[in-house]
């Protein structure tokens, strides 16, 4: 999802620079991996530069993949620091200790969907997720696909999250442009008509997963265990 091209169109429009580094052999495309450049704010150096890359890269071979790293590294230098956060479905860790990266430990949580219901419910590990999502059911919370006309009363509530959470905003657009396509949906959660949280789900078809990528809730909605 992170490497697709509405991926990088999308980053565009909303004024972040983005950029492709390819690797070919024989002159056919073996190998590349979406870069954008982001400035953050540094304790003691201020506003730097810094290279991202989110999901892992793509590569027919093992040797392609150390090529395209290796190429990441070397623009990388251009910044203050480079850094790849691929998939945990897809985390290629052999490629990336093989080419020199270090591991930063992330929390991400897999939940099988395979599973029944039943399975889903015992192996939530804390009484208090599976209070929760009982007390959100007995408010008579509703998880409903977003509208275009919806758009406006999440970001509201996206904004005020990010501002309490001290951490960049994405752009309107953004999250308009990810509502309602192939690679995306933005989901709510409502209570009367009431838009109390939501996130954009990330599709991946041909690894047969998705990603929970952008989450918000209003205060009531944490009051009513809204928070996807």
């Amino acid at each position: 999802v992170y490497q697709t091209g509405k991926w990088k169109e999308l980053k565009e429009k909303c004024g972040e620079k983005t950029d492709y580094i390819r690797e070919y052999r024989n002159n056919k495309l073996v190998g590349s991996i979406l870069c954008l450049e982001k400035s953050i704010k540094m304790p003691v150096f201020g506003m730097r530069k810094i290279l991202v890359s989110q999901g892992t890269p793509l590569f027919l071979s093992e040797e392609d993949g150390l090529n395209i790293l290796e190429k990441f590294k070397k623009e990388s230098e251009k910044y203050f620091y480079g850094i790849i956060a691929p998939t945990v479905i897809r985390p290629e860790h052999q490629v990336f200790r093989k080419a020199g990266y270090r591991k930063v430990s992330n929390y991400t949580v897999l939940i099988d969907l395979k599973k029944t219901e039943e399975e889903l419910w015992k192996n939530l590990e804390k009484k208090s997720a599976r209070w929760g999502h009982g007390y959100a059911e007995k408010q008579g919370l509703v998880f409903l696909q977003a509208e275009k006309s919806e758009i406006d009363g999440f970001y509201k509530i996206y904004k005020k999250t990010t501002e309490k959470g001290s951490f960049k905003a994405e752009d309107k657009e953004f999250v308009e442009g990810l509502r309602d396509t192939k690679i995306s949906k933005l989901f709510l959660i409502k209570n009367k008509g009431e838009i109390l949280a939501g996130g954009i789900i990330l599709l991946d078809f041909n690894n047969k997963y998705s990603i929970l990528d952008l989450t918000a809730s209003s205060e009531e909605g944490l009051k009513l265990q809204a928070m996807p």
